[in-house]
């Protein structure tokens, strides 16, 4: 069985399905095929710039064994206007040549939050350098936000980074919180890094270069090169989003995830949700420790069946997969408990197919 694959796609913050599908009164079948024509053309320009679409997966999606991090830096302690450049440079030289990461980056801007809330927020989430540091006003403070990022990565950047005087620390954004939900609705994709190549956008009105730095950073300079696609493809397909609850507006988002795999989108919490007996009977016997941590072992199957409807209606819906052939379309979501211990939240990735022509939908594959 044939299945082609979209790793995520942003209509979240990216209004483009929805002018597309307003202007043009495009029906859903319609919408389907726009996505997946849209999903091959990128990757055809990707491939011609020596890039594989497949291989961006761990940039694109949440990799439930690693982390993400907001390294957090103090403009005012900055010696430059281009505080930008100065902060990217002194980070990109401590990833890993091969490694894969979505960099988003932006200022925490206290007109978006309560009087106070982002000092709050960083009395419960940050991890200090040690460095001085005094909030004094608003977007003050610089974030470069980064995911796939393993355990020794981010002791490497953070110890290193101390030397660094704006560098005020990081917090750890694995796990959802308010601060996680907020950097979601604040920080915007900077760009894609995959091995020693730096992904960015370009206008989609200039002629097709393959290797523009709308950015301006001086990239070279850590050993990088530079590649670039147009700025449609970049926002809807390549730009990581960052795990929130489903706020008023995301709706849509979803629906759209839900097109591209169904010519008949719906809410998928609104689906009827299926795990056969057999596939429960495999679960407590070969991942009894996922269903321990998650606190279901022993637990009916419809315990599981509620948890999963209640990540399907907190969480936003990743690697989008879809059989011509069969009309067929799968997709993941991030299951995240806190345990009853009180200890570190579990995540684990629930796999769900959609059974054409019903409104339902059941679990392939589940593991943490």
């Amino acid at each position: 069985m044939m299945f082609r694959t979209i790793h995520t796609l942003e209509a979240r913050g990216n209004i483009l399905l929805e002018i597309v599908k307003e202007r043009s009164g495009a029906g859903d079948p319609a919408m389907r095929r726009l996505i997946w024509r849209a999903a091959d053309d990128l990757t055809h320009i990707l491939r011609q710039r020596g890039l594989s679409y497949a291989e961006l997966n761990s940039a694109l999606v949440p990799q439930i064994k690693k982390s993400e991090i907001a390294l957090l830096f103090d403009r005012a302690s900055v010696e430059s206007a281009a505080y930008g450049w100065q902060i990217h440079a002194r980070v990109l030289p401590l990833l890993n040549p091969t490694s894969n990461h979505s960099i988003l980056h932006g200022d925490l801007n206290d007109e978006a939050a309560p009087d106070n809330w982002i000092w709050t927020a960083l009395q419960i989430h940050l991890q200090p350098s040690g460095n001085p540091f005094r909030m004094v006003g608003g977007n003050q403070i610089f974030c470069v936000y980064l995911n796939n990022v393993s355990p020794h990565l981010r002791r490497a950047l953070h110890d290193t980074l101390k030397d660094y005087r704006p560098y005020i620390g990081y917090a750890d954004t694995t796990y959802a919180s308010q601060f996680k939900a907020y950097l979601s609705q604040t920080l915007v994709p900077a760009y894609l890094k995959h091995g020693r190549i730096i992904l960015q956008s370009h206008p989609d009105d200039e002629p097709p270069p393959e290797n523009e730095n709308m950015l301006g950073y001086e990239f070279e300079d850590a050993s990088l090169i530079c590649r670039s696609v147009p700025s449609s493809y970049y926002g809807l397909l390549l730009s990581y989003k960052i795990e929130r609850p489903v706020l008023p507006g995301d709706e849509t988002d979803t629906l759209f995830s839900m097109n591209a795999i169904s010519d008949t989108p719906a809410d998928p919490a609104s689906y009827e949700l299926e795990i056969d007996q057999v596939k429960f009977g495999y679960l407590k016997d070969k991942k009894t420790g996922t269903l321990r941590h998650l606190g279901v072992l022993g637990s009916p199957k419809a315990t599981l069946e509620q948890l999963i409807y209640a990540k399907l209606r907190s969480n936003y819906i990743y690697n989008l997969a879809y059989s011509d052939q069969l009309a067929v379309g799968k997709f993941n979501i991030v299951l995240e408990l806190a345990p009853l211990d009180g200890g570190q939240p579990f995540r684990a990735l629930a796999g769900l197919v959609h059974i054409p022509g019903t409104r339902r939908i059941r679990l392939v594959t589940f593991f943490g």
